[in-house]
This record gives C-alpha cells, structure tokens and sequence, in this order.
C-alpha cells in the first residue's frame, strides 16, 4: 500500500471530533495546534505555515479555510517553492460538518490529481443543494410507472406486494402497516 498523503489542518480549520482514518486510511491529517501549538497561539503569517511544514518534510499539504491566500503574494510564493498542495474552498463555509464531508468527499480526488500532476492548488466548490436536485418521491413514482407503461396505481399494488411478501418472509409482518 502506498504511503498515507499527510495534510496539515491550518489554525483556522476545524479539530475532526471523529476519526478520518476509519473512513479513508489513505490520509493523514494533523491540526497545526498538535503540531506546532506555538504557529498557532500566535499570530502566523500562513506562508511561514507553508515554509515550515515543507522543511519538517512531514506533510504533502494544508488545508485551510481561508480562501484569501491563493490572492496573496507571500502565500503565493511561499507554497509554489515547496512540494505542498494547497485545499481550500471557493467561498468560506465556516461549518465543521459541510467542511469534513466535503474535505472527504473529495479527497479520492485530490489524491489521484496529486499522484498524476503532483501538488496543486485544489479548491473546492461551494456545496449546494439546489431545486434541481431535490425530488419528491411520489412525482418520482409517477414518472417511473410512465416509464414501465404502467399506470400509478398498477405500479404502487406490484410494489407493495413485493414488499409484503418479503416482511412476511421475514417475519416482520408487523411493518406491513407502513404499506396500507
């Protein structure tokens, strides 16, 4: 197996309450806090973030919140003299869930584009859930009997047969309500 790809979380990036590593073991991730806590009680500029983890050699890139980076000179200059990759987000989320999901999401990504092109600049879009991708199930079934040639109602009876079938097989005969 191949070595993990080893991320820095900078200051501004939330602690993982849960642990990474039970959902992809490919990746490594270490607060800026547990690894250098003096970078972080103080104000530090984020290329002298960049330069040190480059130099410890312990880290394949940062992640971080703050999307103002990539429009600055230092930073700018700082992570293109170093083999680190950068992970930000397009516009800032500021909330610890939507960030990890995200952030894990995609990272199977982010790993192939590493080992393809080596260290980037990744950043991510702004997670949106849209009309488009929101349905109603029933809308859904409708169409779905359309598309069998059925009619709805001639649909919905197959289906809840099928499933009757199946809670009895089960002996979960008392789910069957739900179906009535």
């Amino acid at each position: 197996m191949p070595d993990p790809l080893r991320l820095l979380l900078d200051q501004n990036f939330p602690q993982p309450v849960f642990d990474p590593a039970q959902l992809d073991a490919t990746v490594t991730y270490r607060h800026l806090s547990d690894w250098e806590p003096h970078l972080a009680r103080v104000q530090t500029p984020d290329w002298l973030v960049y330069l040190a983890a480059e130099h410890s050699n312990e880290f394949d890139g940062v992640v971080t919140r703050d999307h103002a980076q990539i429009a600055q000179e230092e930073e700018l200059v700082a992570i293109a003299r170093t083999k680190l990759s950068l992970i930000t987000w397009r516009k800032p989320i500021e909330d610890a869930v939507t960030e990890w999901g995200q952030l894990l999401a995609y990272m199977p990504k982010v790993k192939g584009r590493i080992a393809a092109s080596g260290p980037a600049i990744f950043i991510l879009p702004v997670p949106l859930l849209t009309a488009q991708n929101v349905e109603q199930a029933t809308r859904l079934t409708h169409q779905e009997a359309a598309r069998q040639e059925k009619s709805y109602p001639e649909l919905r009876a197959g289906a809840i047969h099928t499933m009757r079938e199946e809670l009895l097989h089960r002996g979960m005969g008392h789910l069957e309500h739900l179906l009535e």
